[in-house]
């Protein structure tokens, strides 16, 4: 789950979305992410849920997923799962009406699956 700050002086105040998507190279074919995004005023709050699509891994432990640019460590801040350190807040860049398109559909692109 993560947090980002959003400013937008020409308007967006608010926005709800969500998509599917897979990753398509084994050996994580058989993965599946759901994205939830949500903007209320001047947060936006992500959340990046996986499965397994085939049975047989089904309670299988899920590889580590990070978005694969440098770009959202500086906007979107990982608040959980908690890795034992305070979320820091605001993070160094803000999200706006321009990027908040890439910062929603940022899991369509690369990312890193680490087992």
């Amino acid at each position: 789950m993560w947090l980002a700050a959003f400013h937008d002086p020409v308007g967006h105040r608010g926005l709800y979305t969500h998509y599917y998507t897979a990753p398509t190279k084994a050996p994580f074919s058989d993965l599946g992410f759901y994205v939830f995004t949500f903007l209320a005023g001047h947060l936006a709050f992500q959340v990046h849920a996986t499965r397994w699509e085939k049975l047989h891994k089904l309670g299988a432990e899920f590889p580590i997923v990070e978005p694969k640019s440098d770009w959202d460590a500086r906007v979107a801040v990982e608040f959980w799962p908690n890795i034992g350190f305070p979320t820091p807040w605001p993070p160094p860049l803000y999200l706006d009406g321009d990027e908040l398109q890439r910062f929603t559909y940022r899991w369509t692109g690369s990312a890193r699956i680490m087992t």
